[in-house]
Order: C-alpha cells, then sequence, then structure tokens
C-alpha cells in the first residue's frame, strides 16, 4: 500500500471514530476529494491528504481553491479568469492532512495560500494503540465554516454511499495482491 493510502486511511478513522462523521469515503469522485466525510446533519467536510509541501503549494491551482477563494472575496485579482466558476464552494468545512514532520511548514503555507483551510496533522502510529479507536491524527488549525452551502439531500447521501464501494474494491485488490 502506498504511503498516501496509508494517511487516507488514518484520516478516515479520524473522522469516523473521533468525529462521529457516518459516512466516510476515499477518493470518491466528489470534487476529487481524497477523504469525504459526511456529518448526520448533512455537513461535508473535504480532507486532501499531502505528502509533501511542494505538493501542498501546487494544491492552489485546482478550480476548487479558486472557487473557495471567490466566495470569500480572496480573488479579486483576477476576476476575469475562470469565468466558469461559481462563487460556492463544493464543501463546508474544507481541510488539509499531513504527516506530523511537515505541521509546522505547512501551518504557514495554510496560512498564506488557504486561509479558509483547517490543518490536520498525521502522527505515526505507535504500535501499543489500535489506530481505530485512537487514530494518530489531531487538527492543528480549524477549518472555515462555508454557510452558503445546502446539506446534503438524501439523493445525494445516498450517491456518496454507492461511490463508496469503489474505494473498498480497490482497497481489497491490493490486499489480495500482496
Amino acid at each position: 500500500m502506498k504511503r498516501a493510502d496509508e494517511l487516507k486511511i488514518l484520516v478516515m478513522l479520524y473522522w469516523r471514530f473521533r468525529r462521529g462523521c457516518p459516512i466516510v469515503a476515499s477518493e470518491y469522485n466528489y470534487g476529487d476529494a481524497d477523504v469525504l466525510a459526511v456529518t448526520s446533519g448533512g455537513m461535508r467536510i473535504e480532507t486532501e491528504v499531502k505528502i509533501s509541501l511542494t505538493d501542498l503549494k501546487r494544491d492552489g491551482a485546482k478550480t476548487k481553491h479558486i472557487a473557495m477563494q471567490r466566495e470569500l472575496g480572496l480573488f479579486q485579482d483576477r476576476p476575469s479568469e475562470y469565468p466558469f466558476l461559481r462563487a460556492a464552494t463544493r464543501s463546508h468545512y474544507f481541510y488539509f492532512a499531513v504527516p506530523e514532520k511537515l505541521k509546522e511548514k505547512a501551518l504557514g503555507i495554510v496560512a498564506e495560500k488557504y486561509p479558509y483551510a483547517g490543518l490536520l496533522v498525521i502522527k505515526p502510529i505507535d504500535p501499543e494503540v489500535n489506530p481505530r479507536y485512537s487514530p494518530p491524527v489531531y487538527s492543528a488549525k480549524k477549518a472555515r465554516l462555508f454557510n452558503s452551502k445546502p446539506r446534503l439531500t438524501y439523493e445525494q447521501t445516498m450517491d456518496i454511499v454507492r461511490g463508496m464501494s469503489t474505494t473498498l474494491c480497490r482497497l481489497g485488490m491490493e490486499l489480495i495482491q500482496k
């Protein structure tokens, strides 16, 4: 299993077991989220897992960041660029997740480039602790709430649940092949 996949699993454990989100999905095609969590109230939380600072910096070129910046009034310097973007985000909260060794530098990058984003930090796994019950993930910076998005409908929630099987099948095949 790739390092990024391992970190995504730990982030999924964090949202499911520590934060109590009844739905978590990895790499679901919902805005290309590495991890998507849905609260019991229908709020969407998107997390992008980054294993390098270069990757973290590069993420700002994605249209979802431009949409979030525009919604917050941070994208005033190029208003005619990307006219197809709606002034809305796909999720209520947006987080990055990084390994603990990148925490300090990542906090600076997030503060400068992504002021709306939260930051989750992933510590090394302690072999004495079951990560399911105590995921080695903590929040170093809380994300800003985007209130303008409606909560998920039943149909949208079911679409996410259906899409989760893709990730489970891919991870299952990787385990079988080992």
